[in-house]
C-alpha cells in the first residue's frame, strides 16, 4: 500500500489524499488531525474485484474490526465511485465537507459494518479531497 499526500496552495487549502492498494490496514490521520471530508473517489475495477467497504473512521488510529467507523461507503466489484460531501447550516449556508473532530483514518474491507476485516481481493483505489480545520 502506497499512501501520499498531496497539499495544493490554491485558496481553499484543499489536501487530495491518495492510497494505491488500500485494504484492511488503516491509512491513520491523514490530516494529523481534524478536518473535513470533500469527497472520496474509490476505483475498485481491478480484475478479480469484489464487493468493498471503505470505512471512515473519525479517530487518529482506529482498530480495524473493533472501533466503530463514523461512514461506511459501499462499492461494488467493477465499480469506480464517487461520494461527495456537501453540508449546510440550517440558515443554507455551505459549511464544508463532512467535519471529522478528531482525525480523519480509512481503511477497506470486503464486509460492511463494524466487525468486517477481511482485506479486498484485488487492487483498490482511494481518493480523498480533505481540508484541515487547523488552516
Amino acid at each position: 500500500m502506497a499512501t501520499t499526500a498531496s497539499p495544493t496552495s490554491n485558496p481553499f487549502s484543499t489536501d487530495f489524499s491518495s492510497t494505491t492498494s488500500a485494504g484492511a490496514t488503516p491509512v491513520n490521520d491523514i490530516l494529523l488531525g481534524p478536518g473535513y471530508i470533500h469527497s472520496v473517489t474509490v476505483d475498485n475495477t481491478a480484475s478479480g474485484a469484489s464487493n468493498v467497504h471503505v470505512k471512515l473512521y473519525d479517530d487518529a488510529g482506529p482498530t480495524v474490526g473493533g472501533t466503530d467507523p463514523a461512514v461506511i461507503l459501499p462499492v461494488k466489484a467493477g465499480e469506480h465511485r464517487t461520494f461527495e460531501f456537501r453540508c449546510f447550516d440550517s440558515s443554507g449556508n455551505y459549511t464544508g465537507g463532512l467535519k471529522f473532530d478528531t482525525a480523519i483514518s480509512y481503511a477497506v474491507v470486503q464486509e460492511a459494518g463494524t466487525s468486517g476485516t477481511t482485506a479486498p481481493a484485488a487492487t483498490v483505489n482511494v481518493y480523498l479531497t480533505v481540508t484541515s480545520t487547523a488552516t
